[in-house]
């Protein structure tokens, strides 16, 4: 039986918008587009029948449909329409835009919509763009005028936030002369080059190094044909997109980390009830079982054709090759039997000998001094564990406040967590896939959620006390043999704990298994990088237990 709750739902949540972001990096950077800010955009379900195929002042270029899959069901649908318009008497190009993604999770259907149009002028430079993005939890309306340099940015969220921005595009490249680019590279015979871009999903620039690697036979739609393979990294993400193009450089198909996407017609395209359930589909069975794995202190596993690189390797989990697997071991931590006063420039902090912490609040700490370039090295070291973001906003009054509340007269940071963590798992409600990813101040008004959102919201409230914080990802042993995705928090106390809010445990158990930590200092950028590595294990995995050790027993 799958674990329901907090240990599952985190995942899909965020995988339905990873593939969203995708299905835009992919068919925007192919095809010439670009957006128009006048225009209002709604969030049907796009059929056959959305664009217009005639009018007196328009030509069609191409109209396009994809089937978008997962694991081997289709997820999801995209539309590309490309047209040139006369406006003022002037060749405009305009790109329409819409995609679907819909997966289902224990029974619930969780959907997302983008919706954009793209305008460009005749030289093929960027005009003015609109594009919305609507999710769960969520929508964007995101607009964009280009001014020479600067890419001006407005928009709004359901929340009533406003967007403003703008940004130096000198050297930014835009959809059409990437495509350009990548047409003169392939006559040239050049098999690499580099661009930077603006994605209005991330309302960021970002780095790709691109490779064309030639010609191959590829599988669509069970026919095989001869296409032009090109594999795009985003650096900012760490993942790969591989490409394949048409003698008329039209996308055919795209594929990244069991995402795929292939041009089709539309009568193929299924319209509703699209994947099978994926906790079922993802969720990990091994063929053991961990017995009180709670109390466990030691844990080493085998994952047979993972490579280590998905895993993150620290103090606690140490990760290592061996052949085409890779080793896993994690200890439980242990908390310093010394820690220190600190006098720094009258005021007094708590550390364990190498570090500056919090305020003590026994007497029996001994005293020690720290120096200023100490000091500093430490502010440094956690500023970016310390701040406040659009994720965890540690600086928001009522987190300060709650935080306070909470902890009152307490002044040792190991009691101040397990405080913290007592009060986020007490008081938020359990719930299964009723939000998408909720900010720790959405949290703290809703007081309901599941592990990503007791992760955010004791990671604000420590923040808000002075304690570094960070979110970890990964997968978590949930019983009967069955793994499943999860999150939870980090804080440093000298070194990093982890904590789990959602499953009240100070440290989390061995189980425990990290592929992704973030500070969430890049926002909408580490919402998608954080669920990028679990993707790679769209095929099933093989875990095996080498050794196991409860309380100092194997």
């Amino acid at each position: 039986m799958a674990i329901r709750g907090p240990l599952t739902s985190n995942f899909f949540r965020i995988l339905i918008s990873s593939i969203l972001i995708f299905l835009v990096f992919c068919f925007k950077k192919s095809f010439n587009i670009f957006l128009s800010s006048e225009q209002s955009l709604g969030f049907e379900t796009p059929q056959p029948s959305t664009f217009k195929k005639e009018d007196k002042k328009e030509i069609i270029i191409s109209d396009c449909w994809y089937i978008v899959s997962y694991m081997g069901s289709q997820v999801g649908y995209s539309h590309i329409l490309q047209k040139s318009i006369l406006e003022n008497n002037k060749k405009v190009f305009v790109t329409e835009s819409n995609s679907y993604v819909e997966l289902r999770v224990l029974d619930k259907k969780i959907v997302s919509k983008e919706n954009s149009i793209f305008y460009e002028d005749e030289n093929r430079r960027l005009i003015k763009f609109n594009s919305h993005i609507e999710t769960p939890d969520d929508f964007s309306l995101i607009n964009g005028i280009r001014n020479n340099n600067l890419l001006i940015i407005s928009g709004k969220k359901r929340n009533g936030g406003e967007i403003k921005s703008s940004l130096n595009i000198e050297d930014v490249i835009f959809q059409s002369e990437i495509l350009s680019l990548l047409k003169s590279c392939v006559k040239e015979n050049k098999k690499t080059f580099f661009y930077r871009t603006f994605i209005p999903e991330f309302r960021k620039i970002i780095n790709v190094d691109v490779e064309i690697r030639g010609i191959e036979e590829v599988d669509v739609n069970f026919s095989s044909k001869l296409l032009l393979e090109v594999t795009s990294k985003i650096r900012e993400l760490g993942i790969t997109t591989t490409e394949w193009y048409d003698e008329d450089f039209r996308l055919i198909k795209s594929e990244t980390m069991g995402v795929e996407s292939y041009l089709t017609e539309p009568e193929n395209i299924i319209k509703s009830d699209f994947a099978q359930d994926l906790v079922y589909e993802l969720g990990i069975k091994t063929d053991f079982e961990l017995k009180n794995h709670h109390n466990m202190t030691k844990l080493e596993l085998k994952f047979h054709n993972i490579d280590p690189s998905y895993f993150i390797s620290d103090m606690r989990q140490e990760v290592s090759k061996e052949g085409k697997d890779t080793i896993i071991r994690t200890k439980k931590e242990e908390f310093a039997k010394m820690f220190f006063y600190y006098s720094l420039n009258g005021s007094t902090f708590l550390g364990t000998g190498t570090q500056v912490l919090r305020s003590p609040s026994e007497e029996s700490f001994r005293d020690r001094s720290l120096s200023k370039e100490e000091q500093h090295k430490f502010y440094e070291k956690m500023s970016e564990y310390l701040a406040n973001n659009d994720i965890i906003q540690s600086n928001d009054v009522e987190i300060i406040s709650a935080a306070k509340k909470i902890i009152g007269i307490e002044k040792n940071p190991v009691k101040q967590v397990e405080m913290l963590k007592n009060w986020v798992f007490n008081n938020l409600q359990k719930v299964e896939f009723k939000h998408l990813f909720l900010s720790a101040k959405e949290t703290l008004k809703l007081m309901q959620g599941d592990c990503t959102e007791h992760a955010v919201l004791l990671a604000a409230l420590t923040r808000a006390v002075g304690i570094p914080s960070k979110i970890y990802v990964g997968i978590i042993y949930g019983g009967n043999g069955n793994w499943f995705y999860h999150m939870w928090t980090g804080v440093w106390l000298d070194e990093w704990f982890t904590v789990d809010a959602a499953l009240n445990q100070f440290p989390a158990d061995v189980t425990h298994l990290a592929f992704a930590e973030t500070s969430f200092g890049k926002e909408e950028i580490d919402k998608i990088k954080i669920s990028l590595p679990f993707l790679a294990f769209h095929k099933k995995v093989k875990i095996e237990l080498i050794s196991s050790t409860v309380n100092g027993y194997d």
